[in-house]
């Protein structure tokens, strides 16, 4: 079975510090590929910037890593995007693989805030 790990965040912007942390958490888990996912209309923050435009900076920094992949689940998302819902969805699409949910540190302290945080603990 293989193992995916799934970061997302706002990417606002990414940097060197979310690419190094999540190569150094593929190789201790011994994950097959992280999964990007930025947020698309978050409930939390005012970003400023779009989502297109954060999704493809993320796209383009993780491009030289083959295994670092991006999805737009969140994205392409009309309404406002919770992790929860994202899960759910990721779980669907990815039958097969075994799903890690990576966090930031910034994310940590806002888990109390989130939108059905008692059901995520139950998906993850």
């Amino acid at each position: 079975m293989k193992k995916y790990g799934i970061f997302g965040g706002s990417f606002n912007p990414i940097h060197y510090g979310h690419l190094m942390i999540c190569e150094y958490i593929k190789e201790e888990m011994g994950l097959d590929k992280v999964i990007f996912i930025p947020t698309g209309n978050p409930p939390h923050k005012d970003l400023g910037v779009s989502a297109e435009d954060r999704y493809e900076m993320v796209k383009l920094a993780i491009s030289p890593n083959p295994d670092f992949e991006i999805s737009d689940i969140e994205t392409t998302r009309v309404n406002l995007s919770y992790t929860v819902d994202t899960i759910r969805e990721l779980k669907k699409i990815y039958k097969e693989e075994k799903l890690y949910f990576l966090i930031g540190l910034d994310s940590l302290f806002q888990l109390k805030t989130w939108k059905k945080i008692g059901d995520l603990s139950q998906e993850i």
